[in-house]
């Protein structure tokens, strides 16, 4: 079957298609009305600095607790360190830090010359096995007696 200009069905068809498909593909998705206010009150920043400044800063980020839109409130005077809140933070890291530093090792004084011995059960497991073997008759004298 022929078509004006002498162009076949098929390739009709395909062409309309193809012409729909790209009119489809280029149109913008809807955005609410809440997320244009959004998007015009809150609109983008964006920069380029050297690496090793950007691993200070996340550095610094980190141990803030801190967003880097807070940084920037921050340093715009727009928003306060809550020292407060920071000290409590970074006492509650110090802790959990020490803790797991510490845990398992201790010190013991030498029965010969009195200086302390470093024991670490998390390096030495075969240390834990000794001090169990040494301490296991000791115990409050509550326990002791039942």
């Amino acid at each position: 079957m022929a078509m004006p200009y002498g162009l076949p069905l098929w390739f009709t068809i395909t062409f309309l298609y193809r012409i729909s498909t790209l009119q489809s593909m280029s149109k913008t998705k809807h955005k609410p009305p809440s997320r244009i206010r959004y998007e015009k009150n809150n609109p983008i920043v964006s920069f380029r600095i050297e690496k090793r400044l950007y691993k200070e800063l996340k550095a610094l980020l980190k141990n803030q607790g801190m967003s880097i839109g807070d940084f920037f409130r921050v340093a715009l005077k727009k928003q306060q360190i809550d020292f407060d809140e920071l000290a409590g933070f970074q006492y509650d890291k110090g802790y959990e830090d020490g803790y797991d530093t510490g845990f398992g090792s201790f010190e013991m004084p030498c029965n010969v010359c009195g200086k302390p011995m470093q024991f670490d059960i998390m390096m030495e497991p075969e240390t834990e096995e000794i001090i169990r073997e040494a301490f296991a008759k000791w115990g409050h004298s509550d326990c002791l007696n039942e």
